[in-house]
Parts: C-alpha cells; sequence; structure tokens
C-alpha cells in the first residue's frame, strides 16, 4: 500500500520529502495507516516526492528520515522522471543512516533493471535491506511471462536462493485483464 501521493501541485508522488509538508504527511499518513489497519495490510510504501528546485535533495532527505517506519521504493527516472529516490542506493543510504529495523526496501525489479540491471549481482547487493518485492516486465510493465528484458524464472530462483518468504506483489499492467494476466503463476510452476 502506499501513502497519500498527493495532488497536482506535487504531482502525485507523494509528500514525504517535502520540507513544509511534515504535518500534512503525518496527518495523511495517519489515514493510511487506518487503512492498511482495515485491509490487514502490513507494509506501506512511503511516497517521497519528485525532486524539487526549492531544495536539495539533502534537505528533501533529511525530512524523510524524520521519524518513518515504512518502506522506500526507488523508482526509474524513464518511468517517474525526477523522482527524488531513483536508485536503489539511496534508499539503502537512508535505510542505513536512520539503522531503524522498520525502515526497509521495497524492490520493484521492473524499477530495479532499469536502474541498474545486472540483477544477479543487484538482487545480492540489496536483498538484505528487502522486505516485499514487486514484479513486472521491461519495457512494457505487462506480465512476467510477456515479451521483455527480465527471465523470471530465474528472477524467482535469485528470490528464493535469498531466502526471501514475503510476499511478491504483481505490479503491472494486465495484458488482456485480471485473470488472463494470471496465468503465468501456474505456468511457471507456482499455484494461486
Amino acid at each position: 500500500m502506499n501513502t497519500w501521493p498527493g495532488g497536482a501541485d506535487v504531482g502525485g508522488y507523494g509528500i514525504g520529502a517535502l520540507p513544509g509538508c511534515e504535518e500534512l504527511f503525518r496527518e495523511k499518513l495517519e489515514i493510511s495507516v487506518k487503512y492498511a489497519k482495515a485491509l490487514k495490510c502490513p507494509r506501506m510504501r512511503i511516497m517521497a516526492s519528485k525532486q524539487s528546485s526549492r531544495f536539495t535533495p539533502e534537505e528533501m532527505e533529511e525530512v524523510i528520515t524524520e521519524g518513518i517506519v515504512a518502506m522506500i521504493e526507488p523508482c526509474n527516472n524513464f518511468s517517474m522522471p525526477g523522482y527524488l529516490i531513483n536508485h536503489p542506493i539511496k534508499a539503502v543510504r537512508i535505510i542505513q543512516r536512520l539503522n531503524h529495523p522498520n525502515l526497509r526496501l521495497q524492490l520493484d525489479v521492473f524499477h530495479l533493471q532499469q536502474m541498474e540491471g545486472n540483477l544477479t549481482r543487484s538482487f545480492e547487493k540489496y536483498m538484505p535491506f528487502v522486505e516485499h518485492v514487486q514484479i513486472a516486465q521491461v519495457p512494457h510493465r505487462n506480465e512476467p511471462d510477456s515479451p521483455g528484458e527480465i527471465d523470471y524464472k530465474y528472477v524467482f530462483g535469485l528470490l528464493e536462493k535469498s531466502g526471501y518468504t514475503n510476499w511478491i506483489g504483481c505490479e503491472y499492467k494486465a495484458s488482456n485483464g485480471t485473470l488472463d494476466g494470471l496465468k503465468w503463476v501456474t505456468e511457471m510452476g507456482y499455484k494461486l
């Protein structure tokens, strides 16, 4: 689940890192937490914001590190131009800086492939920080078995080897509807 993404004034990319929006962020976070509890959703992504010409990245990172207990998802600049946390290393830097057990990495393989590639080495580097994994095929963000750059049978093997046991989020655009978009699960040998 995501925190409140904000209105058109922030482009729908969140307010978690915007100086001057701390009180509004906390207010909206409380509402998001209520929704998460009602839906029994144990994890939440903090929507940081786009980079702003009014503030330095360091000022914005300072705001997002003030007492947040959640997941940070880096998003690639192709899909979300100008997003502040646009590489996993930035997210890991914040996680290490806070050194809090409840602040973790949300790793979207779709974004990771576009930002860094070399998924084998990237998984080795980032899995110690990961709380949740999301998947989609690159470049069109469709089902994992659709034509694209990522071999998801291999990726699922990497996840198993890493010891990852949490859910895998399917954040993709189903080509032919939701039910048809889930056929890949059983075709790859998994159960729905």
